[in-house]
């Protein structure tokens, strides 16, 4: 942020944007955004872009593209939000899948090797079948209903369309009809589900590993490093060893 001439605020607390009695912290950006977007100063709106970046992630400062920001910016200039996508989460469905169907064939085989009961053979093969068939029912529900992405980083356009998005946000109707069970990231994706007010036209969701990376490898190129669903403890130990390796005093 200092090389680049932006402002960065660091909140260490968030109790003073306390959104709702019986929501989880998450919650909490929406109106830590919502206040940043309307910030203004002799009538004007004082930011041009507001970016959240959660507190378990950080730039990468040893990326060879040093403009790697101002690119992104430049290239989806058009668009009020910057998203990015999350892991892929289909993996473990897919994985739940390949084990139905193996343990289904197993029992096929083994109901010849053994001599198996009649009974016992149907009732297990109608056991997998149907786990096999409340997986499939889970992904393509999950498919047509959710939306991959992830909130830990946000970046906003300060335009009346992008503040217009984070007031419904806010809203109770967003919080009750979220994707659950994710808390305001599953705000965003119902959002992007229903495309309230458009918001498909006026965003843009980045591949995963571009705007950001899960864990740390030197030779990726992402803008960011987020370390998500990391313990605080392990991750004093990993900020501290990247200051290190990226020789941050």
């Amino acid at each position: 942020a200092n090389k680049q001439g932006y402002d960065i605020d660091v909140i260490v607390s968030s109790n003073n944007y306390e959104y709702a009695i019986g929501k989880k912290p998450h919650w909490n950006r929406l109106p830590m955004l919502d206040e940043y977007l309307n910030k203004m100063e002799n009538g004007v709106y004082y930011y041009d872009y507001v970016m959240w970046l959660d507190a378990d992630a950080c730039f990468r400062v040893n990326n060879n593209n040093i403009n790697v920001f101002d690119n992104i910016l430049t290239k989806y200039s058009d668009k009020d939000f910057i998203f990015s996508e999350d892991t892929n989460e289909f993996v473990t469905y897919n994985i739940l899948l390949i084990i139905s169907i193996c343990f289904i064939v197993f029992i096929y085989i083994l109901s010849y090797q053994i001599k198996m009961d009649i009974p016992l053979y149907y009732t297990l093969i109608i056991y997998f079948l149907i786990f096999f068939l409340i997986v499939g029912f889970l992904m393509i529900k999950k498919n047509k209903y959710d939306y991959c992405l992830n909130s830990g980083i946000i970046i906003i356009k300060n335009t009346d369309y992008s503040r217009k998005i984070l007031k419904f946000w806010l809203s109770e109707e967003c919080y009750v009809h979220r994707v659950k069970p994710w808390q305001d990231q599953g705000c965003l994706r119902y959002s992007m589900y229903k495309n309230i007010h458009n918001i498909k036209q006026h965003s843009v969701t980045l591949k995963f590993g571009i705007l950001q990376q899960f864990n740390y490898k030197p030779q990726d190129t992402s803008l960011i490093v987020h370390f998500a669903g990391s313990k605080s403890h392990q991750r004093n130990d990993i900020f501290n060893n990247l200051k290190q390796e990226w020789q941050i005093y």
